[in-house]
């Protein structure tokens, strides 16, 4: 375990046209105090590439985004690939956001055969928006709010907790046979228990994964989707996530954008506000159904 005193990347930094590979490695108990470019384990900048596999990334904390890893390039044909890994109580605390991973940018994100343990997210920003109270809606399967219930841009971008990952206009984050398990939101604002997708840019796609028994403080017990993202979902489990914030809502999912769900099983999702699955603003397509919900 390293600790750095003032950088991000307390044990690893990578830059530029670095390219290392990583096996059988643990990452243990490492910090950043960096309070923008957190990553308490590894920070990727700059067009680098790096691959890791049978990886543990445990304990990291960060007062930046991304407990363990931080991960921002503008190279198209960068890229980060993660198999056979796990991210375990990694902690993005005071201004971090992304219990486990924080990405941005244009470069290939690649995670297979991973799980995702016990992260958290805070996010307490110093010029945070309070959220605007609702009535309490039913706590039916999916809830679809009027249009003067959705949250306004400043808000948005101003609150971008995740649990495990948060991903911020950065296209190419592909997650493939991944367990999201207990993750948390800890701070009552926006935020998904274990994902947060926000922006134009921002369109991960997940197959084959589970998201299971994921907290959210703030709204979306697991997955968060705002502001023109676009996520797909292929082949999902989302069971027993809880959303604990009773002004808005998703016990599994909170989304005020555009989202794919296909073959996906919504299972003993939970609520303290409206939507016991699903609080929806935006479109939806659920495929097993055949037709797009607005």
């Amino acid at each position: 375990s390293v600790t750095l005193p003032v950088k991000g990347g307390g044990a690893m930094t990578v830059y530029g046209s670095a390219a290392p590979t990583v096996t059988n490695s643990v990452f243990a108990n490492n910090t950043s105090s960096n309070s923008l470019e957190g990553g308490s384990s590894v920070r990727l900048l700059n067009g680098a590439t790096a691959t890791f596999s049978n990886c543990t990334f445990i304990g990291g904390k960060s007062p930046g985004d991304g407990g363990a890893f931080f991960i921002s390039s503008h190279t198209d044909n960068s890229g980060v690939f993660l198999s056979n890994c796990s991210f375990v109580e990694n902690y993005a605390m005071g201004g971090g956001s992304g219990g486990a991973i924080a990405a941005r940018g244009t470069g290939i994100i690649r995670i297979e055969d991973t799980v995702f343990a016990r992260n958290k997210g805070e996010s307490v920003r110093p010029n945070s928006h309070p959220l605007p109270m609702l009535p309490l809606p039913p706590p039916d399967l999916l809830y679809v709010p009027r249009a003067s219930q959705r949250a306004p841009h400043n808000v948005l971008m101003g609150f971008m907790q995740a649990g495990a990952i948060q991903c911020l206009q950065s296209g190419t984050l592909t997650c493939v046979r991944c367990v999201f398990d207990a993750n948390k939101n800890v701070s009552p604002h926006f935020g998904g228990g274990a994902i947060t997708a926000i922006g134009a840019g921002s369109n991960p796609i997940f197959n084959h994964s589970v998201f299971r028994s994921n907290v959210g403080t703030g709204p979306g017990g697991a997955l968060f989707v705002a502001d023109e993202a676009t996520p797909r979902f292929h082949d999902c489990v989302f069971a027993d996530n809880v959303d604990l914030l009773t002004a808005w809502g998703g016990g599994a999912a909170w989304i005020q954008s555009d989202v794919v769900f296909v073959r996906c099983q919504f299972l003993r999702n939970r609520c303290a506000g409206g939507g016991g699955a699903i609080w929806m603003v935006g479109k939806m397509y659920l495929a097993a159904l055949g037709r797009a919900l607005y």
